[in-house]
């Protein structure tokens, strides 16, 4: 096993934001790799996230974002367990970062799949069908489950690539963060205006 130094502790902790004592078993975990550890670091954060989930989330913030144009703007209700989250750097810089991925992303409608109207959904469906009739029939319905699910990355806010990570989905942006801030963080709601539409 390899050494761990306080140093190299400050260092994961400086990167991460986790808990020191974290910082300390990822290293040991990983060997003292620092990019090992940070990566063990996010998928505990995320664990620890999904088991905070039933936990009540009655403080948090609102969030706004205007482009320079002043032709788009962005509300998004932030939720999480305390107030001392909701007024902390990690909190307000990810929901910020959220509004403006929002903006960037005109088909941003929905919060999570199941906000999209069911009757919107057999509407795409239709289309993506009447789109693939040249598809043999034993392709077609692996073909539309694709297509049904791009069109759910497209709409709905949870399941896009982050703007500021795309190796991650912006609910996996809240699970880790809300896993280094050892609470239940959320977007209660969000809306999107923009001039024109």
């Amino acid at each position: 096993m390899a050494e761990i130094n306080a140093q190299q502790v400050k260092m994961l902790r400086d990167a991460t934001r986790a808990p020191m004592m974290d910082c300390r078993k990822a290293l040991e975990e990983c060997g003292g790799d620092v990019e090992k550890a940070k990566d063990w670091l996010r998928k505990k954060a995320k664990v620890k996230a999904s088991d905070m989930s039933d936990r009540v989330a009655a403080e948090g913030r609102i969030f706004s974002y205007v482009h320079h144009t002043k032709k788009i703007g962005v509300l998004l209700e932030a939720g999480c367990e305390t107030d001392f989250v909701a007024a902390s750097e990690d909190f307000n810089v990810l929901f910020q970062d959220i509004c403006l991925h929002i903006a960037a992303n005109p088909n941003c409608r929905f919060l999570d799949r199941s906000d999209v109207p069911a009757e919107r959904v057999e509407r795409e469906k239709s289309i993506f069908e009447e789109e693939m009739k040249n598809i043999p029939a034993e392709k077609r319905e692996k073909v539309l489950q694709g297509k049904v699910e791009n069109f759910f990355k497209g709409c709905v806010l949870l399941e896009q690539p982050f703007i500021k990570d795309d190796a991650k989905t912006v609910r996996e942006a809240i699970l880790e963060k809300g896993g280094l801030l050892q609470e239940n963080v959320m977007i209660r709601r969000f809306a999107r205006f923009e001039i024109g539409l």
